[in-house]
């Protein structure tokens, strides 16, 4: 596995970041508070970002970013006033990243039917990778044993409860809500701090949300001016409110633990372009992947 140091600087953003304020629907404003670039001199293509973590490797905010595009980790992190970037060559193509633990990572590939295990607490070290049944396009903890996983290429298309020890074990899998067939491409998942499992669905265009266990709570498939069009990203912050992308509208929306919408956190007007992923880190900033490889910082208010 190879190494790559750089140094990254801040990228220009679409907006001064000092006036870049945003009233919401319900009294909500958002403040752009930095904006780099995720993309490293040496790439072939722009930063693919489809997961972005936000890690205290070694008492250092960390940000870790799984480049799909340059089949590659990165690392990036502050240190005597300088961004250091680091980059670490992947064998396979991946699809998705999980935080494990405060320095330990899950990463899938999909291609491979495997799972692999890193240790960030010096550089990036790889500590075990597991065959899986099947396909797994994304993969989120649960807890240090549990996991869950969608496999969007089997017929029909489930996500499956894993139990992962010595190997990977199907615990559940769940394909189908009310007598019908719930998911499409549910390629997007995340965990929030009570065990909730959120997933999103670009083909359905919905949101499920299931418990540890695999009961499903809600499926939000909106209609007219709040219907998804490509749903990508998705999150939860600390009170439970859930967050999700919507690429082709440029549009971060907010909703109730519950399934309520609660309206648009932030638009194509506030900079957004091509919105990927999405998640908070512990200060309680909301943080944006973008397609071109930007990724931005916004704090929220209200």
């Amino acid at each position: 596995m190879m190494s790559l140091v750089k140094r990254g600087s801040l990228c220009s953003c679409f907006k001064d970041p000092s006036t870049a304020y945003v009233a919401m629907e319900y009294e909500t404003k958002a403040k752009l508070e930095k904006c780099f670039s995720m993309n490293l001199q040496g790439d072939d293509d722009d930063c693919g970002s489809v997961g972005v973590l936000l890690l205290p490797v070694g008492g250092r905010e960390t940000m870790v970013v799984l480049d799909s595009h340059n089949e590659c980790i990165k690392t990036f992190s502050l240190g005597d006033g300088e961004l250091i970037s680091n980059r670490y060559k992947l064998d396979d193509k991946p699809s998705s990243i999980t935080k494990v633990s405060d320095d330990k990572i899950a990463v899938s590939f999909f291609e491979s039917k495997k799972l692999s295990f890193y240790s960030l607490s010096l550089g990036l070290t790889l500590e075990k990778s597991l065959e899986t049944e099947k396909q797994y396009y994304s993969l989120a903890c649960i807890n240090k044993d549990k996991f869950v996983a969608s496999a969007v290429w089997d017929n029909p298309v489930t996500v499956d409860f894993l139990e992962i020890k010595d190997d990977v074990k199907i615990v559940k899998s769940v394909s189908s809500f009310e007598g019908k067939s719930i998911f499409t491409c549910p390629e997007n998942i995340s965990v929030t701090s009570k065990g909730i499992v959120l997933i999103s669905d670009h083909g359905k265009k919905s949101l499920v949300c299931m418990d540890q266990d695999g009961t499903v709570k809600f499926n939000w498939h909106p209609e007219c001016h709040h219907e998804f069009e490509v749903p990508l990203g998705v999150t939860s912050d600390r009170d439970g409110y859930i967050y999700i992308v919507d690429q082709s509208r440029c549009l971060v929306e907010k909703l109730s633990n519950d399934g309520k919408f609660l309206g648009h956190i932030l638009t194509e007007q506030d900079g957004l372009e091509n919105p990927v992923t999405v998640g908070f880190d512990e200060r309680g900033q909301l943080y944006i992947s973008q397609e071109n490889g930007d990724l931005k910082i916004f704090t929220l208010f209200g």
